[in-house]
């Protein structure tokens, strides 16, 4: 009998019966593939039952892993079709490997005849490694440049705590060094940090808090205005410049009548309102004058105005409506020492 493979062609099916994976009982996936052929004998399609032995070889015909035998194949119209499974180890990916295949009628039996030329190993079973790799529960897949492999995955920085992530390192953004907590650098357009808030068609309403408590914080209370907050005070240090450095001395917030709603005094101070629109802040340090500096405003988003001039060591404040009139109204005010 003369057998040969005439015309061999070989389709790798990577589906449903070749590659199960079933989520119930997390089996693992083999590597098992589909090869199919077309089988002359003396010329014409074969029509009988064969032994077929599928060998892998390597670059240096060495057979890899374990040859998968299969008997009594029925070949119709020479067409087969084999299930073929060498071992998951087989597949490395490291070279190029062959296909050696050999034949016998079933009938006959005896020495089994080798088919040429020898198959390339295409892309897709060197693919079913990796199904799975081995991998075990936490592992992962990572590739080496030429396989992918199971390892343990790399424990995650952040801490999921609830509905808040957390990290107890320093993190930067925009650079690879960090001094604090939070380092971020801006890039080429100065853009380092931006807060939104929720109010507005603009988005103000935006704050940033320091502390534990809402004591001390910075926020956009309306559009394009700041308003800095601070239960105890508030100091303004300029380093290396001498007497220019500014300490808050003392501060408050009064209602138009004068009456004091909060306010902080090392030496105390009181608040009288003298006439409409006029306020006089008494200080128990006499020697005010040019050695102190006061700023005042107005919690109010209508058209008012004030100021505040020192005078025989004392500090007055006015305020005035749009339309030039002293006009009551409450205030905030604090004073620095120079």
């Amino acid at each position: 009998m003369k057998t040969k493979n005439r015309f061999l062609t070989i389709t790798f099916c990577l589906f449903g019966c070749f590659l199960t994976t079933t989520a119930m009982s997390q089996s693992v996936t083999n590597s098992s593939f589909s090869y199919q052929g077309e089988l002359t004998d003396n010329g014409s399609p074969a029509n009988d039952d064969y032994d077929m032995i599928v060998s892998m070889l390597d670059g240096n015909s060495t057979v890899v892993g374990t040859p998968s035998t299969h008997l009594n194949v029925v070949v119709e119209n020479g067409l087969f079709n084999l299930d073929v499974f060498f071992s998951f180890a087989a597949f490395d990916g490291f070279e190029n490997y062959f296909f050696e295949v050999s034949v016998r009628k079933s009938s006959v039996g005896g020495a089994y005849t080798v088919l040429s030329p020898l198959q390339t190993m295409q892309a897709v079973p060197l693919a079913t490694n990796l199904t799975n790799g081995s991998a075990t529960t936490g592992q992962v897949l990572t590739f080496n440049g030429f396989q992918w492999a199971p390892s343990a995955a790399e424990p995650s920085p952040w801490t999921v705590n609830g509905s808040v992530l957390e990290y107890n390192n320093d993190v930067a953004v925009g650079t690879t060094t960090s001094s604090h907590r939070l380092t971020i650098k801006a890039d080429t357009d100065n853009k380092a940090l931006r807060l939104i808030g929720d109010s507005g068609s603009f988005g103000h309403g935006a704050r940033l808090n320091f502390g534990d408590a809402e004591r001390a914080y910075i926020d956009e209370d309306v559009d394009d205005h700041l308003t800095i907050h601070a239960f105890t005070g508030v100091s303004v240090t300029v380093s290396n410049t001498g007497n220019a450095n500014l300490l808050a001395y003392i501060y408050g917030f009064s209602n138009s009548d004068g009456t004091i709603i909060t306010g902080k005094s090392s030496t105390g101070f009181s608040v009288t309102q003298e006439a409409t629109g006029r306020y006089r802040i008494n200080i128990s340090d006499t020697t005010i004058n040019n050695n102190y500096i006061a700023i005042a405003s107005l919690n109010s988003s209508s058209p008012k105005f004030t100021t505040v001039v020192v005078a025989n060591d004392l500090f007055r404040i006015y305020v005035w409506d749009s339309n030039g009139n002293p006009s009551n109204h409450a205030f905030q005010f604090v004073v620095y020492r120079k």
